[in-house]
């Protein structure tokens, strides 16, 4: 029986399914899994869908959930959507008859609903919705947020600009409100023109510092979106005769290892990649963990880490940009 789990996907310890696996390969024996999945209704495939695969931090999602449900005998199927996801992806992943969904990327109510009303087991990964009563793994953005805040704060910093990412999407909104809640708490600088509208991209950033600069908007400190956003602005500064860190310092989040090798390196907020995909896909492959105590889709926030490196430091006695 413990074979048959191990080769099923079934709750088995990690290494005797390694054990097992590795016994197999040495013998030569090969699973029919269409002929498995025929008899038990499954496809072996799970679907995820995240807006784009460009940015470091996707690549570290689709790596963690391809060996984490490759460990589980499972083959991912990955959609990229774009801002929002089109029909003809979501017939895509329909016609693949998947087994379940990691959802990462923003969808229209009737795109919820569908999965919905088809059954489709799905996990909101990262991304989370009023819309349905999905289960949702991700990490505490607005914890998080505040916690950048809170060490800006700390070196002196009370002009601290915001470039948010893309208002709508949860992971940007989150991260805005943690900076507008941190702003109040700490009794920093509550001034319109600090918020600034970019996205989730270098270009984002490099705008969102022009408009800062030519809207003659005073500011010590930024705390951007993510990673791609503050290297950004971190070029942009540059380009203007600034200093990162002796003149504004930058803080970003989401802790993407190219961070470590901008000049200077990055200071940010790291999520836990690896432990949100473990988490969502144990939910996802066992039904009795998708509710909490009181019947409820379970929700999981998982704190993130401070990393810091070389972008911020203490305010000096100097004018702001």
């Amino acid at each position: 029986m413990t074979v048959t789990r191990a080769l099923n996907g079934g709750t088995v310890h990690a290494e005797t399914r390694q054990r097992i696996l590795k016994l197999c390969a040495e013998m030569g024996y090969r699973q029919n899994r269409q002929a498995q999945g025929l008899r038990l209704n499954r496809s072996w495939l799970i679907g995820l869908v995240v807006s784009t695969v460009k940015h470091e931090f996707w690549g570290r999602v689709v790596d963690a959930v391809e060996h984490t449900l490759q460990n589980a005998g499972y083959h991912l199927v990955i959609v990229q959507s774009g801002r929002y996801f089109a029909w003809e992806k979501v017939e895509f992943l329909m016609s693949r008859n998947i087994d379940g969904l990691l959802l990462s990327s923003p969808c229209k109510e009737d795109v919820y609903r569908h999965f919905q009303q088809q059954q489709v087991p799905t996990v909101l990964l990262n991304l989370d919705t009023p819309l349905v009563p999905f289960p949702f793994v991700g990490c505490a953005n607005r914890d998080g947020a505040m916690d950048a805040m809170r060490h800006l704060a700390a070196l002196g910093h009370r002009r601290i600009a915001h470039l948010r990412g893309p208002a709508g999407e949860y992971a940007a909104d989150e991260r805005c409100l943690g900076y507008l809640q941190a702003v109040h708490e700490l009794g920093l600088a509550e001034e319109p023109g600090l918020l600034v509208q970019a996205n989730f991209h270098y270009d984002g950033g490099y705008r969102g510092v022009h408009e800062l600069l030519e809207r003659r908007i005073a500011f010590t400190a930024l705390f951007a979106a993510n990673d791609y956003v503050a290297m950004g602005a971190s070029r942009a500064l540059q380009e203007q005769g600034l200093r990162v860190p002796e003149d504004v310092s930058i803080i970003g989040f989401s802790g993407d290892e190219v961070g470590a090798y901008h000049s200077p390196p990055l200071t940010t907020m790291k999520e836990p990649v690896d432990e949100m995909v473990s988490h969502a896909i144990d939910i996802l492959l066992h039904p009795e963990k998708r509710n909490d105590a009181q019947g409820s889709p379970i929700k999981l926030q998982l704190p993130t880490t401070f990393i810091q490196r070389a972008s911020c430091a203490r305010l000096a006695n100097q004018e702001s940009p």
